[in-house]
């Protein structure tokens, strides 16, 4: 099967698509050891969400601090590590059921930033193909 991000099957259900959504980039990190050690932590952060410990005003509130760090060092800067963890980081705290009809560009964004960061997209793709439900090239839905 070949994997294409548009051809995922996301539920019905906006608020179980954003929670489908953060688990696996919850997941990715743990399976590429990506840490965040900043006060607002977005796997934290994004945890405590998913716990509904938080609210997402919650992790609006922490993406204001990323996009700050971002518009505080270079907007454009896709060569800092700093600066791409930012980014990585506002890919967990930018999604919510107002823009998840976007979801298929927020996970291509978050996969193009880990490429930004060196890490190995085989693996994260691979992973990408067994924890989501993709639909056929036949499905009136494509």
């Amino acid at each position: 099967m070949t994997i294409n991000i548009g051809l995922i099957r996301w539920p019905d259900d906006k608020t179980l698509s954003v929670r489908l959504y953060l688990s696996f980039l919850i997941e990715v990190t743990e399976l590429l050891n990506i840490n965040f050690y900043e006060d607002n932590n977005p796997i934290k952060i994004t945890k405590k969400y998913l716990g509904r410990l938080i609210t997402n005003e919650d992790r609006k509130l922490a993406l204001s601090y990323w996009w700050q760090c971002i518009d505080d060092k270079n907007i454009r800067n896709f060569k800092d590590r700093s600066s791409l963890m930012s980014r990585l980081a506002i890919c967990f705290l930018s999604i919510n059921e107002e823009n998840i009809d976007e979801v298929s560009e927020y996970l291509s964004w978050f996969i193009e930033v880990l490429g930004f960061l060196s890490f190995n997209l085989s693996e994260v793709i691979t992973f990408m193909g067994e924890y989501f439900e993709f639909k056929s090239n036949v499905d009136e839905n494509v």
